[in-house]
Parts: structure tokens; C-alpha cells; sequence
């Protein structure tokens, strides 16, 4: 029975070593086709992805398939703001190499020939530590085509639009005056005022050696191929949240002499018995003037900081990769980043996680508005 039983441990053992070697060659052998073929090779992302799945090999790199104006006086004035912004900005940027991505697809939808490489260095900074990266990615796209399903809907049942083809998108100037790229990473940045877009703005001028390129400066076809190969991403904000953001930033906080022109023709408009010591320094417009000025007329609604992003972002007319929302930042920060591959040389600070305002604040403002609004 003994020498039984130690035959059966022996053979054992020879069993145990045998996996044990073929376990090391199987990985030996996915991560040089890994390394060979990276960009090609959907077989070895399924396995990967079988792997870290089903917890049978923990690996530091897990391959996931991507989810895919002119000269006018208001052109220089709003271009002149947002230089202005920017130099109050400041950025942290980490020494690193700049890893240049090898392709980016229009739409972040999974494909086979487009690889994106997730690694668990800074999972930190994920809300949801516990997630492993591959489920974050699935949860990330559920969510964008939620987003970009509920703006295609109301694009066409409030504005009555539908995306254009991209070459009658760019044929018009005033359709691509917001966006920002940067070659180096074939990135488009729409931009907008009031959702931490300075700080947005001042990274892509650290990433872009110190330059921000406008798409409405480049030749039609050149605007064009950017529109077609490049990613794009806009950050969204909510509406009311954005538009006492912008009445406190301009008529509260600081008073330059434009928006104090603004706020002189408010107080003339909306304020009863208005003084003149008053017109002459107009620095305590009441919010519900402001809104009363808005309401009052459309034009007043065309400046760049409270303006309707479907009007001047042109997000019904093209089709956004990238739907970001400052009050759930701390994911989508993280999206931006890791899908340009600059998560290791850009960090956000602590504000832009998760950012919807002080609810106290926003309720005291909102709370001295007559129901009639």
C-alpha cells in the first residue's frame, strides 16, 4: 500500500511540473505576441482578456480592444478672453516619454485592429478601486453611448438636427471655431467656457510645445482630415449649474471692463431707480437681473461663457467620442487621459474629481428666483 501510495505522490509531482513549465511557456509565449504583433493580433486580446477575467494570471499590462469666425470684433474679444484664462491656469506636468498613440479610431467602439493598452499604475485615482481596468473600460463605453444615444435624441426632437457629413461640417467656419487639436496625440478638444476648460486648454498647450492650434486656422482639407482620423472629446456641464458659474466668475469675482459693460446695461434695463454712482461702477448685478437680461432678448444669450453648448459647440451637427461631465470627472478625467495615453505626463488636481459646485450655494442663488422662471 506504502509503495503505492508513493508511486502515486511521485507521478504527481511529475504531473504538478509538468503544468507548472507548460504555464510558464504559454505565458512566455502571449507576451511575445504581445510585444510582436500588438496592434493586430485579436486573438491575444480575447486571451488576455479570458485570463485577467477569470483570475488565472495577474499581469501588470492588460490589452483591452478600444471602444472606439474670422476677424470679427467677438472672434478677437473671445480669443483674447481665453488667453487670458489660460495664463491664470496652472498645470503639473510629469517628466516622462511622450508614448506617441499608433492609431486612434473616430468612434470608440471595439475593433479589432485598434489595441489600447490599460495598466494598473494608477488605479488609484479611480473612484472605484476595486473595479478591475477591463470592467472599467465596458462601464466607461456603456456610459458614453448612453450619452451620445440621449444627445442624438434630443437633437432631434428639441433643434430639430442631425450630424452632418464631415465635409459640409467643415465647409462653415463658425462649425469648427471651438475646437482645439493636437497632432502628437490625434486629439480634437471642443471647447467650452465654465467647465474647467482653462486648465484644459493650458495641458494641451503643455503637450502641444506650448502652442494652442486652432482647427479653424488650418486649410478646409486639412481641418477636414483632423475631423475624420482624429479623437475628439467635449466636457459638459450642467446648464444651471454652468450659468451662475459664469454670472459669478464675471459679475462677482472679477470685473473686467467688458463684462462691466455688460453689467451697466443690465442694471439700466432691470433695475428700477437705478443710481449713477451705480451705472458709473456697476459691481453688484443681482443674479436675478442677469437672468432677467438673458431672458429679455437672444442676443443676450450669444456670449462664449453662458452661450448653449449645442449652439456654439455644434454637438448636434458632429459626432463627439468622448461625452465628458465635470460633476463625474474623476472617471472621465481618467477616460481623456488613458485613451491619448498622457495619464503618465498630465495630472489633474483634486477639484476636477467629481465637480458639481457647492449644492448650498447653488441653492441660495437659485432659491431668490421668482416661479415664474
Amino acid at each position: 500500500m506504502a509503495v503505492i501510495l508513493g508511486s502515486n505522490v511521485s507521478e504527481l509531482r511529475t504531473v504538478l511540473c509538468f503544468l507548472l513549465v507548460f504555464t510558464v511557456v504559454v505565458t512566455a509565449i502571449l507576451s511575445m505576441d504581445a510585444m510582436l504583433d500588438l496592434t493586430n493580433s485579436k486573438g491575444f486580446a480575447s486571451k488576455v482578456r479570458h485570463v485577467v477575467e477569470s483570475k488565472e494570471l495577474e499581469t501588470r499590462e492588460i490589452i483591452v480592444q478600444e471602444e472606439p469666425c474670422g476677424s470679427s470684433k467677438e472672434c478677437h474679444q473671445n480669443r483674447t478672453e481665453i488667453e487670458h484664462l489660460i495664463q491664470q491656469e496652472q498645470l503639473t506636468m510629469l517628466e516622462a516619454d511622450i508614448q506617441i498613440p499608433e492609431s486612434h479610431s473616430r468612434n470608440l467602439t471595439s475593433t479589432g485592429n485598434n489595441l489600447q493598452m490599460v495598466t494598473h499604475e494608477k488605479l488609484s485615482d479611480q473612484p472605484r478601486s476595486e473595479e478591475e481596468p477591463v470592467a472599467w473600460w465596458d462601464r466607461m463605453m456603456h456610459i458614453q453611448k448612453e450619452r451620445k444615444s440621449h444627445l442624438r435624441r434630443i437633437c432631434q426632437e428639441k433643434y430639430n438636427e442631425n450630424t452632418l457629413p464631415i465635409s459640409d461640417f467643415v465647409a462653415q467656419e463658425k462649425n469648427i471655431y471651438s475646437f482645439y487639436f493636437v497632432d502628437k496625440f490625434k486629439l480634437l478638444y471642443n471647447f467650452v467656457h465654465k467647465v474647467g476648460s482653462s486648465h484644459w486648454a493650458q495641458m494641451l498647450k503643455r503637450l502641444n510645445q506650448g502652442k494652442l492650434k486652432r482647427l479653424y486656422t488650418l486649410p478646409r482639407q486639412e481641418a477636414l482630415w483632423r475631423l475624420e482620423n482624429y479623437t475628439s472629446f467635449i466636457i459638459v456641464r450642467h446648464p444651471l449649474v454652468r450659468l451662475l458659474s459664469a454670472y459669478k466668475d464675471k459679475f462677482i469675482d472679477h470685473h473686467i471692463a467688458h463684462f462691466k459693460s455688460i453689467g451697466r446695461n443690465i442694471l439700466k434695463s432691470f433695475r428700477p431707480n437705478v443710481t449713477q454712482s451705480e451705472l458709473e461702477n456697476p459691481i453688484d448685478v443681482k443674479f436675478e437681473e442677469f437672468l432677467r437680461y438673458l431672458v429679455a432678448n437672444k442676443r443676450n444669450r450669444g456670449n462664449t461663457h453662458w452661450d448653449e453648448i449645442v449652439i456654439r459647440n455644434k454637438v448636434c451637427l458632429y459626432d463627439m467620442d468622448i461625452i465628458a461631465k465635470l460633476d463625474t470627472g474623476e472617471d472621465d478625467n481618467q477616460l481623456i487621459l488613458r485613451t491619448f495615453k498622457i495619464e503618465k505626463i498630465a495630472q489633474l488636481g483634486s477639484e476636477y474629481k467629481n465637480y458639481t459646485g457647492k449644492l448650498e450655494t447653488i441653492r441660495s442663488f437659485y432659491s431668490q428666483i421668482p416661479q415664474i422662471y
